[in-house]
């Protein structure tokens, strides 16, 4: 078990503090990704322009946003190179990218797809 632990890599422990420390660009291609979604979110608020429209946006807004706070907390506190941190944020990159396809469904109402 040691042996994956040390190819992996471990997170940083929060006493650990990076001084001086840079965004990486991995950091900064995620937060883009909400961009898309804050895109697809309004666009789809557009379209359905009423009170329950208006209701499923804000629950999907939120539910997503909490995501992204907390993937930004933990990188903020822990990240580092490793490659378990790596495939963290990639694989949660890839989740919400999919998600955002289905954006227009949820605020419609059909949380199906979505979740």
């Amino acid at each position: 078990m040691n042996k994956i632990v040390n190819f992996l890599g471990k997170p940083r422990t929060i006493e650990n503090v990076i001084k001086n420390r840079k965004i990486s660009w991995l950091e900064l291609f995620y937060d883009l990704i909400f961009a898309v979604v804050f895109s697809r979110l309004t666009e789809s608020l557009l379209e359905h322009q009423t009170l329950t429209g208006f209701i499923n946006a804000i629950l999907t807004f939120f539910w997503l946003i909490w995501g992204w706070g907390e993937l930004s907390g933990y990188f903020d506190n822990h990240g580092n190179d490793s490659i378990i941190n790596i495939l963290i944020i990639n694989i949660d990159m890839i989740l919400i990218g999919l998600a955002s396809i289905f954006i227009p469904e949820a605020v419609n109402g059909n949380f199906h797809y979505i979740t």
